[in-house]
C-alpha cells in the first residue's frame, strides 16, 4: 500500500482550467484515399494480429477531418493520456514566453538554480543536451530509472529540483540525451518568471483556449509545477489543432499564437546530434521538442516511406501525432504499446506506398 501512495501522490495537483470557448469544431470531408489504401491502413492500427492495441486514429488534410476510427470504448474526442507529447506541447510554451519577453532561449539555467553549469542554457534543454546525468527507462529496468524516481519516488514532490541537481556528465550543447527531466525544468523556470495564478492559467490563456482546445487537462506536481514531461491529457482531436497551428505557420484565425521564428528553431536539427560519435547516432533526428525525419550524415531516414520534411510529437506506448506539411496532412494516433511493436512507418507505406522511397 506504501508503494501506491508513492505512484499517486502528486495527482493532488490536477488543473483543468475553464474559460469562455470558441465554438468550433473540425469540419468533415472526402479522404483523398483509394478502398485499398484506407484498408492497408485500418489493417496496419486495427488489426488483432497485432501486438499493439490502437485506440483511436484520425487524419486533418487541409484543415478538415477526412478520416477517424476508434477502437470501442473510445473516442477522438475522448481526453487520452499523452505521455512525451506533453513535452512537444511544454516547448511551444515557452517559445510563447520568450515571444512575450519571458525569457530567452539563451539563457543560463544558473540564473534560477544557482549550482547548475555556467554554460547551460534554455537552448540546452530543448535540444535535450544539457549534459546531466540521466537514465530515460521505464518499466523495463526501473531500479536505474532517473524517470520513475523524478515520478514517483525522490523527485515527485519537486521534479525541476531532482532533476537541478543531477551531476554534469558532458559538457552542456555537445551531447544528445533524451530526457524527460529538461522538458519538467523548462516548466519550472517558466513558473519562476511569472505569478503563480498567471503560471495555472498560462497553457489555457495563451495557447489552449485561442485556438479551440476544450478538453485540456494538465497534472502538476507538489511544488505546482506542470509535468510537462508527460502528464498532459488532451483528445485526439484537440491535438490535431497543436498540429495545424503548425502547419498554420503559428496563426489561428490570423492571431499568432506562436511566432514562425519559434517553428522553425523547433524543427531544425539540435546541433549536439551533428557532434555525436558514430556509434551514438539514432536514425532518428530532434529538433527543439519535435522528432524529426531528417538524415544525420550518413545515417537515412528514421521513417523512409515518409518526406523528410516529416515532423512529429511522440510518446509512450505509442503515441503520436505526425505532420507531413507538403500534404497538408496531420495524422494522430493514440494507443497501447509497451513492447515497441507499433511502427510508424507502416502508416506512411500504406498510404503512399512507394512515393517517398528513395532511391
Amino acid at each position: 500500500m506504501k508503494t501506491l501512495i508513492i505512484l499517486f501522490s502528486f495527482l493532488i495537483c490536477t488543473t483543468t482550467y475553464s474559460l469562455p470557448l470558441p465554438k468550433e469544431k473540425w469540419e468533415s470531408a472526402t479522404a483523398p484515399f483509394s478502398k485499398e489504401q484506407i484498408t492497408n491502413l485500418e489493417n496496419v492500427l486495427f488489426s488483432k494480429e497485432h501486438k499493439y492495441f490502437t485506440k483511436s486514429f484520425l487524419i486533418i488534410k487541409d484543415g478538415k477531418l477526412i478520416y477517424e476510427k476508434s477502437a470501442e470504448g473510445f473516442s477522438s474526442k475522448q481526453p487520452q493520456k499523452l505521455w512525451s507529447i506533453s513535452k512537444t506541447v511544454a516547448g511551444i510554451l515557452i517559445g510563447i514566453a520568450e515571444q512575450q519577453g519571458l525569457l530567452k532561449v539563451d539563457e543560463a539555467i544558473k540564473n534560477y538554480y544557482p549550482n547548475a553549469n555556467e554554460f547551460l542554457t534554455i537552448a540546452n534543454l530543448l535540444h535535450m543536451s544539457s549534459g546531466l546525468t540521466w537514465s530515460e527507462t521505464y518499466e523495463n529496468n526501473p531500479l536505474d530509472s532517473d524517470v520513475l524516481n523524478m515520478l514517483f519516488i525522490k523527485g515527485h514532490k519537486n521534479m525541476a529540483s531532482y532533476v537541478a541537481h543531477k551531476s554534469q556528465e558532458y559538457p552542456p550543447g555537445e551531447h544528445f540525451k533524451y530526457s524527460s527531466g529538461e522538458t519538467n525544468l523548462l516548466m519550472s523556470i517558466l513558473q519562476k518568471k511569472i505569478s503563480r495564478p498567471d503560471y495555472e492559467s498560462f497553457p489555457w490563456k495563451k495557447l489552449f483556449t485561442p485556438i479551440g482546445i476544450t478538453t485540456a487537462t494538465w497534472e502538476r506536481d507538489h511544488s505546482d509545477n506542470f509535468i510537462g514531461s508527460s502528464y498532459l491529457y488532451l483528445s485526439p482531436e484537440d491535438l490535431a489543432r497543436i498540429g495545424q497551428l503548425f502547419l498554420n505557420k503559428g496563426k489561428w484565425e490570423d492571431k499568432i499564437i506562436v511566432s514562425q521564428e519559434w517553428i522553425n528553431f523547433s524543427l531544425t536539427e539540435a546541433p549536439s546530434q551533428k557532434n555525436m560519435e558514430p556509434k551514438e547516432r539514432r536514425d532518428d533526428s530532434f529538433g527543439a521538442h519535435w522528432w524529426l525525419n531528417k538524415r544525420i550524415d550518413t545515417v537515412g531516414k528514421k521513417h523512409p516511406h515518409a518526406p523528410e520534411s516529416l515532423y512529429m510529437a511522440l510518446g509512450h506506448h505509442g503515441q503520436s501525432m505526425m505532420i507531413i506539411p507538403e500534404e497538408n496532412l496531420i495524422f494522430v494516433r493514440t494507443g497501447i504499446d509497451k513492447d515497441g511493436h507499433f511502427d510508424r512507418d507502416q502508416i506512411f507505406k500504406a498510404l503512399y506506398a512507394d512515393k517517398y522511397l528513395e532511391k
